[in-house]
Order: structure tokens, then C-alpha cells, then sequence
């Protein structure tokens, strides 16, 4: 339990994939969003290997669609 309480307060991330799939599912939550709350990206977007004008355009295209700064879905 001190495990999950730590990851709700920022003094942890979760450590594997395994583990953000696993938590989705307990929770009942989308992965996508578990791993953009944990500030990691999904392991099939990792082993794309994009190059660094790759993933400052994909950054660009996110921010575009998502809601105005500041905002909430």
C-alpha cells in the first residue's frame, strides 16, 4: 500500500511496464493515460526509435490537439 501512496504523491514512479499495465487494469483505466501521468511513454512508442526532430515534432502535434494550456479533459 505505501507503494501505491508514494506513486499518487510523486515520490515514485511506477518501474516497469508490467506494472503500469497491471495498475490500469486494477483500476480500471486506460494504460495510455497511467503512462502519461507517470511521465513515461509506452514501450511500443520507445522502440520506434525516433530521432530527436521525430519526437519534437510528435511533442508539437500533441500539444496542438490537446485542450489549451491549462485546461482539463
Amino acid at each position: 500500500m505505501q507503494y501505491l501512496n508514494d506513486i499518487e504523491h510523486d515520490r515514485r514512479s511506477p518501474s516497469s511496464d508490467r506494472m503500469v499495465k497491471q495498475f490500469a487494469v486494477a483500476l480500471g483505466l486506460e494504460v495510455d493515460w497511467l503512462y502519461y501521468l507517470a511521465g513515461r511513454f509506452p514501450e511500443d512508442v520507445r522502440r520506434k526509435k525516433m530521432t530527436a526532430n521525430e519526437v519534437a515534432a510528435a511533442m508539437t502535434a500533441f500539444r496542438k490537439t490537446g485542450p489549451a494550456r491549462g485546461g482539463r479533459r
